[in-house]
Protein backbone atom coordinates (compact mmCIF):
# COMPACT_ATOMS: atom_id res chain seq x y z
CA UNK A 1 0.00 0.00 0.00
CA UNK A 2 1.30 3.43 -0.95
CA UNK A 3 1.41 6.16 1.69
CA UNK A 4 1.24 9.69 0.28
CA UNK A 5 1.76 13.07 1.85
CA UNK A 6 -0.07 16.01 0.35
CA UNK A 7 3.08 17.69 -0.87
CA UNK A 8 6.72 16.74 -1.27
CA UNK A 9 8.50 20.07 -1.68
CA UNK A 10 11.94 21.64 -1.94
CA UNK A 11 13.00 24.53 0.26
CA UNK A 12 12.86 26.92 -2.71
CA UNK A 13 9.15 26.49 -3.31
CA UNK A 14 7.73 25.73 0.10
CA UNK A 15 6.27 29.24 0.38
CA UNK A 16 4.34 28.71 -2.87
CA UNK A 17 2.92 25.43 -1.61
CA UNK A 18 2.03 26.97 1.74
CA UNK A 19 0.35 29.85 -0.04
CA UNK A 20 -1.78 27.55 -2.21
CA UNK A 21 -2.58 25.41 0.80
CA UNK A 22 -3.86 28.55 2.54
CA UNK A 23 -5.97 29.52 -0.47
CA UNK A 24 -7.56 26.07 -0.59
CA UNK A 25 -7.87 25.09 3.07
CA UNK A 26 -7.76 28.26 5.14
CA UNK A 27 -9.42 31.01 3.14
CA UNK A 28 -11.34 28.75 0.70
CA UNK A 29 -10.89 31.31 -2.06
CA UNK A 30 -11.26 28.56 -4.64
CA UNK A 31 -14.86 28.08 -3.51
CA UNK A 32 -15.81 31.57 -2.38
CA UNK A 33 -14.26 33.79 -5.04
CA UNK A 34 -15.89 32.76 -8.31
CA UNK A 35 -15.45 36.17 -9.95
CA UNK A 36 -11.79 35.52 -10.64
CA UNK A 37 -10.32 32.10 -9.92
CA UNK A 38 -7.24 32.43 -7.68
CA UNK A 39 -4.03 31.74 -9.55
CA UNK A 40 -0.27 32.12 -9.22
CA UNK A 41 1.87 33.09 -12.20
CA UNK A 42 5.54 33.93 -12.63
CA UNK A 43 7.50 36.18 -14.95
CA UNK A 44 10.65 38.21 -15.37
CA UNK A 45 10.69 41.88 -14.39
CA UNK A 46 13.91 43.86 -14.48
CA UNK A 47 15.87 40.64 -14.91
CA UNK A 48 14.41 39.18 -11.70
CA UNK A 49 11.82 36.42 -11.32
CA UNK A 50 8.61 37.64 -9.70
CA UNK A 51 5.44 35.79 -8.73
CA UNK A 52 1.88 37.07 -8.81
CA UNK A 53 -1.01 35.95 -6.63
CA UNK A 54 -4.29 37.20 -8.11
CA UNK A 55 -7.90 36.66 -7.13
CA UNK A 56 -11.28 38.33 -6.86
CA UNK A 57 -13.57 38.20 -3.85
CA UNK A 58 -16.01 40.20 -1.77
CA UNK A 59 -13.29 42.38 -0.27
CA UNK A 60 -12.24 43.81 -3.63
CA UNK A 61 -13.04 43.63 -7.30
CA UNK A 62 -9.64 42.04 -7.67
CA UNK A 63 -6.42 41.76 -5.72
CA UNK A 64 -2.89 41.31 -7.03
CA UNK A 65 0.12 40.55 -4.85
CA UNK A 66 3.68 40.44 -6.15
CA UNK A 67 6.42 38.43 -4.42
CA UNK A 68 10.10 37.79 -5.01
CA UNK A 69 11.68 34.34 -5.31
CA UNK A 70 11.93 34.05 -1.52
CA UNK A 71 8.23 34.71 -1.08
CA UNK A 72 8.66 38.20 0.37
CA UNK A 73 5.82 40.53 -0.57
CA UNK A 74 7.15 43.40 -2.69
CA UNK A 75 3.81 44.97 -3.55
CA UNK A 76 0.04 44.79 -3.25
CA UNK A 77 -2.66 46.20 -5.49
CA UNK A 78 -6.34 46.28 -4.67
CA UNK A 79 -9.02 47.58 -7.02
CA UNK A 80 -12.03 48.46 -4.91
CA UNK A 81 -15.51 48.71 -6.44
CA UNK A 82 -15.92 51.96 -8.40
CA UNK A 83 -12.37 53.06 -7.53
CA UNK A 84 -8.93 53.23 -9.03
CA UNK A 85 -6.20 50.72 -8.29
CA UNK A 86 -4.55 51.38 -4.95
CA UNK A 87 -1.03 49.99 -4.70
CA UNK A 88 0.85 49.86 -1.42
CA UNK A 89 4.24 50.01 -3.11
CA UNK A 90 4.51 53.17 -5.19
CA UNK A 91 7.95 52.18 -6.48
CA UNK A 92 6.53 49.16 -8.34
CA UNK A 93 3.78 49.39 -10.94
CA UNK A 94 2.38 45.98 -10.05
CA UNK A 95 -0.68 46.04 -12.27
CA UNK A 96 1.28 47.13 -15.32
CA UNK A 97 3.92 44.46 -14.76
CA UNK A 98 1.26 41.79 -14.21
CA UNK A 99 -0.79 42.81 -17.26
CA UNK A 100 1.96 43.32 -19.82
CA UNK A 101 4.68 40.92 -18.78
CA UNK A 102 5.37 38.86 -21.91
CA UNK A 103 6.77 35.66 -20.48
CA UNK A 104 4.21 35.11 -17.72
CA UNK A 105 3.68 31.43 -16.94
CA UNK A 106 0.87 29.86 -14.95
CA UNK A 107 2.14 27.93 -11.92
CA UNK A 108 -1.03 27.07 -10.05
CA UNK A 109 -4.78 27.57 -10.25
CA UNK A 110 -7.79 26.20 -8.41
CA UNK A 111 -8.93 24.37 -11.53
CA UNK A 112 -5.66 22.67 -12.47
CA UNK A 113 -3.56 22.57 -9.32
CA UNK A 114 0.18 22.84 -9.94
CA UNK A 115 1.23 22.95 -13.58
CA UNK A 116 3.08 19.80 -14.53
CA UNK A 117 6.41 21.35 -15.52
CA UNK A 118 6.65 23.42 -12.34
CA UNK A 119 5.62 20.46 -10.17
CA UNK A 120 8.27 18.20 -11.72
CA UNK A 121 11.07 20.78 -11.55
CA UNK A 122 10.37 21.50 -7.88
CA UNK A 123 9.52 18.02 -6.67
CA UNK A 124 5.91 18.84 -5.81
CA UNK A 125 3.44 15.95 -5.69
CA UNK A 126 0.04 17.40 -6.45
CA UNK A 127 -2.86 15.99 -4.45
CA UNK A 128 -5.98 14.70 -6.21
CA UNK A 129 -9.46 14.84 -4.75
CA UNK A 130 -11.13 11.42 -4.78
CA UNK A 131 -14.93 11.43 -5.16
CA UNK A 132 -17.35 8.84 -3.80
CA UNK A 133 -20.40 7.30 -5.52
CA UNK A 134 -22.91 6.17 -2.85
CA UNK A 135 -25.47 4.47 -5.11
CA UNK A 136 -24.72 1.01 -3.63
CA UNK A 137 -24.48 2.11 0.01
CA UNK A 138 -27.64 0.16 0.88
CA UNK A 139 -25.69 -3.07 0.27
CA UNK A 140 -22.44 -1.84 1.86
CA UNK A 141 -20.56 -0.88 -1.30
CA UNK A 142 -19.16 2.34 -2.73
CA UNK A 143 -17.29 3.49 -5.85
CA UNK A 144 -14.28 5.76 -5.90
CA UNK A 145 -13.49 7.95 -8.92
CA UNK A 146 -11.79 11.17 -10.05
CA UNK A 147 -13.39 14.23 -11.62
CA UNK A 148 -10.82 14.66 -14.39
CA UNK A 149 -9.59 12.42 -17.19
CA UNK A 150 -6.16 10.79 -16.97
CA UNK A 151 -3.98 8.51 -19.09
CA UNK A 152 -3.72 5.77 -16.46
CA UNK A 153 -4.81 4.94 -12.91
CA UNK A 154 -3.24 2.93 -10.11
CA UNK A 155 -5.59 2.33 -7.17
CA UNK A 156 -4.38 0.85 -3.88
CA UNK A 157 -6.43 -0.13 -0.84
CA UNK A 158 -7.16 -2.85 1.73
CA UNK A 159 -6.66 -6.20 -0.02
CA UNK A 160 -7.02 -4.79 -3.52
CA UNK A 161 -5.23 -3.06 -6.37
CA UNK A 162 -6.71 -1.84 -9.64
CA UNK A 163 -5.88 0.12 -12.81
CA UNK A 164 -9.50 0.91 -13.73
CA UNK A 165 -10.94 4.42 -13.82
CA UNK A 166 -13.46 3.51 -11.09
CA UNK A 167 -12.68 1.45 -7.99
CA UNK A 168 -15.52 -0.51 -6.32
CA UNK A 169 -14.89 -1.12 -2.62
CA UNK A 170 -16.61 -3.11 0.14
CA UNK A 171 -14.04 -2.69 2.94
CA UNK A 172 -13.24 0.20 5.24
CA UNK A 173 -9.80 1.78 5.20
CA UNK A 174 -7.40 4.13 3.43
CA UNK A 175 -7.46 4.19 -0.38
CA UNK A 176 -5.03 5.94 -2.70
CA UNK A 177 -4.66 6.58 -6.41
CA UNK A 178 -1.73 7.58 -8.64
CA UNK A 179 -2.42 8.98 -12.11
CA UNK A 180 -0.62 10.34 -15.13
CA UNK A 181 -2.24 13.11 -17.17
CA UNK A 182 -1.91 13.87 -20.88
CA UNK A 183 1.30 15.84 -20.27
CA UNK A 184 2.91 12.96 -18.40
CA UNK A 185 2.57 14.64 -15.04
CA UNK A 186 2.00 12.30 -12.09
CA UNK A 187 -0.52 13.15 -9.36
CA UNK A 188 -1.63 11.30 -6.23
CA UNK A 189 -4.57 11.35 -3.86
CA UNK A 190 -5.94 9.44 -0.91
CA UNK A 191 -9.18 9.10 1.04
CA UNK A 192 -10.20 7.40 4.30
CA UNK A 193 -13.44 5.43 4.04
CA UNK A 194 -14.95 5.08 7.53
CA UNK A 195 -18.43 3.89 6.55
CA UNK A 196 -19.93 1.88 3.70
CA UNK A 197 -23.64 1.86 4.53
CA UNK A 198 -24.19 5.63 4.85
CA UNK A 199 -23.93 8.56 2.46
CA UNK A 200 -20.69 10.50 2.06
CA UNK A 201 -21.53 14.09 2.95
CA UNK A 202 -19.07 16.84 2.07
CA UNK A 203 -19.69 20.27 3.52
CA UNK A 204 -18.17 23.33 1.88
CA UNK A 205 -17.65 26.61 3.71
CA UNK A 206 -14.86 29.10 4.41
CA UNK A 207 -12.58 27.89 7.19
CA UNK A 208 -12.62 31.39 8.67
CA UNK A 209 -14.75 34.49 8.15
CA UNK A 210 -14.20 38.12 8.97
CA UNK A 211 -16.00 39.45 12.00
CA UNK A 212 -19.51 40.53 11.03
CA UNK A 213 -19.41 39.01 7.53
CA UNK A 214 -22.07 36.62 6.24
CA UNK A 215 -21.15 33.24 4.75
CA UNK A 216 -22.74 30.10 3.32
CA UNK A 217 -22.38 26.36 3.85
CA UNK A 218 -23.44 24.01 1.07
CA UNK A 219 -23.19 20.32 0.16
CA UNK A 220 -23.73 17.86 -2.67
CA UNK A 221 -27.15 16.97 -4.08
CA UNK A 222 -29.30 14.64 -1.93
CA UNK A 223 -32.96 13.82 -1.51
CA UNK A 224 -33.53 15.58 1.82
CA UNK A 225 -31.56 17.94 4.09
CA UNK A 226 -31.84 18.66 7.80
CA UNK A 227 -29.42 21.24 9.22
CA UNK A 228 -28.74 21.89 12.87
CA UNK A 229 -30.24 25.35 12.27
CA UNK A 230 -33.56 23.78 11.28
CA UNK A 231 -33.18 24.59 7.59
CA UNK A 232 -34.16 21.94 5.01
CA UNK A 233 -32.38 23.59 2.05
CA UNK A 234 -29.17 22.39 0.43
CA UNK A 235 -27.43 25.67 1.31
CA UNK A 236 -27.65 27.78 4.44
CA UNK A 237 -26.62 31.41 4.79
CA UNK A 238 -25.20 32.47 8.15
CA UNK A 239 -23.63 35.37 10.00
CA UNK A 240 -22.44 33.66 13.19
CA UNK A 241 -19.34 31.41 13.02
CA UNK A 242 -19.42 28.12 14.89
CA UNK A 243 -20.09 24.41 14.45
CA UNK A 244 -22.94 23.28 12.17
CA UNK A 245 -24.15 19.79 11.26
CA UNK A 246 -26.23 18.29 8.46
CA UNK A 247 -28.12 15.02 8.04
CA UNK A 248 -29.15 13.96 4.52
CA UNK A 249 -30.96 11.08 2.88
CA UNK A 250 -31.25 9.69 -0.63
CA UNK A 251 -33.82 7.67 -2.52
CA UNK A 252 -31.54 4.63 -2.09
CA UNK A 253 -32.51 4.08 1.52
CA UNK A 254 -29.28 5.59 2.88
CA UNK A 255 -28.68 8.47 5.24
CA UNK A 256 -25.51 10.36 6.08
CA UNK A 257 -24.32 13.18 8.25
CA UNK A 258 -21.41 15.55 8.63
CA UNK A 259 -20.40 18.56 10.64
CA UNK A 260 -18.17 21.56 9.99
CA UNK A 261 -16.69 24.36 12.07
CA UNK A 262 -16.26 27.90 10.78
CA UNK A 263 -13.94 30.04 12.86
CA UNK A 264 -14.17 33.77 13.37
CA UNK A 265 -11.28 36.09 12.48
CA UNK A 266 -10.99 38.72 15.17
CA UNK A 267 -11.03 42.11 13.46
CA UNK A 268 -8.41 44.79 13.96
CA UNK A 269 -9.15 47.78 16.17
CA UNK A 270 -7.83 50.78 14.21
CA UNK A 271 -8.21 54.25 15.70
CA UNK A 272 -7.79 57.75 14.33
CA UNK A 273 -6.23 60.36 16.59
CA UNK A 274 -5.18 63.99 16.24
CA UNK A 275 -3.88 66.75 18.50
CA UNK A 276 -6.94 68.96 18.01
CA UNK A 277 -10.46 67.85 17.13
CA UNK A 278 -11.79 71.42 17.11
CA UNK A 279 -10.02 73.92 14.85
CA UNK A 280 -10.54 77.26 13.16
CA UNK A 281 -11.46 77.29 9.50
CA UNK A 282 -8.32 77.13 7.37
CA UNK A 283 -6.24 75.31 9.98
CA UNK A 284 -4.43 72.11 8.99
CA UNK A 285 -4.32 69.01 11.16
CA UNK A 286 -2.63 65.63 10.95
CA UNK A 287 -4.66 62.44 11.31
CA UNK A 288 -2.72 59.51 12.80
CA UNK A 289 -3.76 55.87 12.41
CA UNK A 290 -3.02 53.82 15.54
CA UNK A 291 -3.92 50.42 16.95
CA UNK A 292 -2.63 48.38 13.98
CA UNK A 293 0.72 46.90 12.99
CA UNK A 294 2.02 47.59 9.48
CA UNK A 295 3.02 43.93 9.11
CA UNK A 296 -0.57 42.74 9.63
CA UNK A 297 -2.24 44.81 6.91
CA UNK A 298 -2.44 44.76 3.12
CA UNK A 299 -3.92 48.19 2.48
CA UNK A 300 -4.56 51.51 4.18
CA UNK A 301 -7.25 53.42 2.29
CA UNK A 302 -7.67 57.10 3.18
CA UNK A 303 -9.89 57.80 0.18
CA UNK A 304 -13.18 57.92 2.14
CA UNK A 305 -14.39 61.45 2.90
CA UNK A 306 -10.99 63.02 2.32
CA UNK A 307 -9.47 64.75 -0.67
CA UNK A 308 -6.02 63.35 0.06
CA UNK A 309 -5.04 59.72 -0.50
CA UNK A 310 -2.31 57.92 1.33
CA UNK A 311 -2.63 54.22 0.63
CA UNK A 312 0.34 52.87 2.55
CA UNK A 313 1.04 55.34 5.35
CA UNK A 314 -0.32 55.90 8.80
CA UNK A 315 -0.48 59.72 8.70
CA UNK A 316 -2.37 62.09 6.43
CA UNK A 317 -2.91 65.86 6.52
CA UNK A 318 -6.28 67.54 6.02
CA UNK A 319 -7.56 71.12 5.90
CA UNK A 320 -11.32 70.92 6.36
CA UNK A 321 -13.45 73.88 5.32
CA UNK A 322 -16.31 72.71 7.54
CA UNK A 323 -16.98 70.13 10.23
CA UNK A 324 -16.02 66.84 8.55
CA UNK A 325 -15.99 63.17 9.46
CA UNK A 326 -12.83 61.47 8.20
CA UNK A 327 -12.51 57.71 7.86
CA UNK A 328 -9.80 55.20 6.99
CA UNK A 329 -10.34 51.61 5.83
CA UNK A 330 -7.89 48.84 6.73
CA UNK A 331 -7.64 45.51 4.88
CA UNK A 332 -5.59 43.06 6.92
CA UNK A 333 -3.61 40.04 5.79
CA UNK A 334 -6.73 37.88 6.15
CA UNK A 335 -8.65 40.09 3.73
CA UNK A 336 -10.85 41.51 6.49
CA UNK A 337 -11.86 45.14 6.49
CA UNK A 338 -11.90 47.45 9.53
CA UNK A 339 -12.76 51.12 9.67
CA UNK A 340 -11.74 53.96 11.96
CA UNK A 341 -13.39 57.38 11.90
CA UNK A 342 -12.86 60.78 13.51
CA UNK A 343 -14.81 64.04 13.28
CA UNK A 344 -12.93 67.33 13.03
CA UNK A 345 -15.09 70.22 14.23
CA UNK A 346 -14.51 73.54 12.44
CA UNK A 347 -15.40 76.83 14.12
CA UNK A 348 -16.97 78.95 11.39
CA UNK A 349 -16.37 82.35 12.95
CA UNK A 350 -16.70 85.66 11.12
CA UNK A 351 -13.92 86.40 8.69
CA UNK A 352 -11.22 88.35 10.48
CA UNK A 353 -8.71 90.47 8.52
CA UNK A 354 -6.56 93.52 9.18
CA UNK A 355 -5.86 96.67 7.18
CA UNK A 356 -3.54 99.56 8.08
CA UNK A 357 -5.14 102.88 9.11
CA UNK A 358 -2.11 104.81 7.89
CA UNK A 359 0.38 104.39 5.05
CA UNK A 360 3.61 106.40 4.69
CA UNK A 361 5.16 105.81 1.30
CA UNK A 362 8.66 106.77 2.47
CA UNK A 363 8.26 105.34 5.97
CA UNK A 364 8.98 101.93 7.48
CA UNK A 365 8.95 98.98 5.10
CA UNK A 366 5.80 97.40 6.56
CA UNK A 367 3.79 100.63 6.18
CA UNK A 368 4.87 101.68 2.66
CA UNK A 369 2.00 99.85 0.90
CA UNK A 370 -1.69 99.26 1.51
CA UNK A 371 -3.09 95.72 1.58
CA UNK A 372 -5.41 93.32 3.39
CA UNK A 373 -3.81 90.91 5.86
CA UNK A 374 -5.33 87.67 7.19
CA UNK A 375 -5.11 83.89 7.19
CA UNK A 376 -4.03 82.16 3.96
CA UNK A 377 -7.40 80.36 3.96
CA UNK A 378 -9.16 83.67 3.20
CA UNK A 379 -9.29 84.72 -0.44
CA UNK A 380 -9.57 88.30 -1.66
CA UNK A 381 -12.16 88.26 -4.42
CA UNK A 382 -11.89 92.03 -5.03
CA UNK A 383 -10.13 95.07 -3.53
CA UNK A 384 -10.89 98.67 -4.53
CA UNK A 385 -9.34 101.90 -3.20
CA UNK A 386 -11.13 105.28 -3.74
CA UNK A 387 -9.96 108.87 -3.37
CA UNK A 388 -12.00 111.53 -1.53
CA UNK A 389 -14.08 112.20 -4.68
CA UNK A 390 -14.97 108.51 -5.17
CA UNK A 391 -12.59 107.87 -8.04
CA UNK A 392 -11.07 104.36 -8.19
CA UNK A 393 -7.30 104.67 -7.86
CA UNK A 394 -6.59 100.97 -7.32
CA UNK A 395 -8.61 97.85 -8.24
CA UNK A 396 -7.63 94.18 -8.20
CA UNK A 397 -9.47 90.85 -8.34
CA UNK A 398 -8.61 87.31 -7.16
CA UNK A 399 -5.72 88.23 -4.85
CA UNK A 400 -3.85 85.74 -2.72
CA UNK A 401 -3.81 86.68 0.94
CA UNK A 402 -0.32 87.73 2.01
CA UNK A 403 0.93 88.39 -1.54
CA UNK A 404 2.62 91.77 -1.03
CA UNK A 405 3.22 92.14 -4.75
CA UNK A 406 -0.52 92.82 -5.03
CA UNK A 407 -0.49 95.63 -2.39
CA UNK A 408 -1.18 99.21 -3.51
CA UNK A 409 1.98 101.31 -3.63
CA UNK A 410 0.21 104.70 -3.66
CA UNK A 411 0.55 105.27 -7.39
CA UNK A 412 -2.15 105.94 -9.98
CA UNK A 413 -1.44 106.30 -13.70
CA UNK A 414 2.28 105.95 -12.88
CA UNK A 415 2.20 108.96 -10.55
CA UNK A 416 2.19 109.20 -6.76
CA UNK A 417 -1.24 110.26 -5.49
CA UNK A 418 -1.84 113.17 -3.14
CA UNK A 419 -1.73 112.87 0.59
CA UNK A 420 -5.08 112.46 2.29
CA UNK A 421 -7.81 110.06 3.36
CA UNK A 422 -8.61 107.11 1.07
CA UNK A 423 -11.44 104.62 1.31
CA UNK A 424 -11.25 100.90 0.55
CA UNK A 425 -13.82 98.19 -0.12
CA UNK A 426 -12.93 94.48 -0.25
CA UNK A 427 -14.94 91.32 -0.92
CA UNK A 428 -13.54 88.28 0.95
CA UNK A 429 -14.33 84.56 0.81
CA UNK A 430 -13.32 81.74 3.15
CA UNK A 431 -12.81 78.04 2.38
CA UNK A 432 -16.44 77.05 2.74
CA UNK A 433 -17.57 79.76 0.31
CA UNK A 434 -18.83 82.27 2.85
CA UNK A 435 -18.38 85.86 1.61
CA UNK A 436 -18.06 89.11 3.56
CA UNK A 437 -17.60 92.77 2.52
CA UNK A 438 -15.31 95.07 4.51
CA UNK A 439 -15.21 98.85 4.09
CA UNK A 440 -12.81 101.24 5.78
CA UNK A 441 -10.42 104.19 5.29
CA UNK A 442 -6.82 105.06 5.90
CA UNK A 443 -4.57 108.12 5.74
CA UNK A 444 -1.83 108.20 3.12
CA UNK A 445 1.36 110.24 3.79
CA UNK A 446 4.29 110.85 1.53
Amino acid sequence: MMTLSCYDISAQTDWIVQLTDSLINETDLCINCPQLTPQITSGISGGETVYFLRYGCEVASFFTQMRDVNGSIIGNCVVLPNADAQCTNSDVDILTIFTFIRNAQLIWSCDEGFICEFAEENGIRDSLRILVNDEQCAVGKKELYLAGSYQNYQWEGPNQSSISTVLEIDELGLYSVTTTDALGCSKQGEILISTLDSLTVNLFAPATVCEGDSFSIFTNRFETYEWSTGSIDSTISLQVPGEYSLTVSSGLGCIGSSRITVDNIQGLDPRLTTDETTIEIGDTVQLLLTGVDAETIQLVDWSINTSERCNDCFITTVTPSETTKYAVDIIDNSGCRSTAALTINVNEKEIIVYAPNAVQLSGRVENQKFGIVGKPSIFIEQLDVFDRWGNVVFSRRKLQMGDESSFWNGRFNNSVVEEGVYTYRTLLRNLNGKESVFVGDFVLFH
